[in-house]
């Protein structure tokens, strides 16, 4: 399966080229949905026009583009199963020290597309020191872009967020 994927996805980068890119990226993704490769194989493709993405601008953009889409497939995904671990009790968490201004920028970065596709500003004001807790950096992460998902969600557009980090 591997082997037939990369073939299909050199053809489907030599065809862009020759104009027929669309066709045969529908075929591999019709294919590839059934097999649940499809986020791999996009991620794929991804890497073969980076390597040609300083030739056209309008590649430039699509990558970038398709990048944050991919990347949103990807938490998407893994929401989905951390919802159907959690159903199950088989969520562990990893309880260790966290800064917090760490987890609240990683969760910045990840919302960061919507926010922009949004036309919102975003400010933020964070203490100097680091701002230690006791939790796991993958859930605190996933809870505060959770958090800048709805308020970029449900602000309107051209809208002001805030975030203010800081202890008592």
């Amino acid at each position: 399966v591997l082997v037939d994927a990369c073939t299909q996805i050199r053809a489907w980068s030599d065809s862009v080229e020759a104009g027929t890119g669309l066709r045969v990226a529908v075929n591999i993704s019709g294919r590839h949905l059934q097999q649940g490769d499809l986020v791999a194989d996009v991620r794929h493709a991804l890497e073969v026009f980076r390597m040609r993405m300083w030739q056209d601008d309008i590649i430039q953009r699509t990558i970038a583009s398709a990048d944050r889409q991919v990347a949103h497939m990807t938490r998407l995904v893994d929401d989905l199963l951390d919802v159907s671990r959690v159903t199950r009790g088989l969520v562990q968490l990893e309880m260790e020290a966290v800064d917090l201004k760490e987890v609240i920028v990683g969760a910045i970065e990840q919302v960061r597309p919507l926010i922009d596709a949004r036309k919102h500003s975003l400010r933020t004001r964070m203490t100097a020191a680091p701002l230690w807790v006791r939790g796991d950096q993958t859930r605190l992460t996933q809870v505060f872009a959770n958090l800048l998902t709805n308020a970029a969600k449900y602000t309107n557009a051209g809208g002001h967020i805030r975030v203010v980090v800081g202890s008592e």
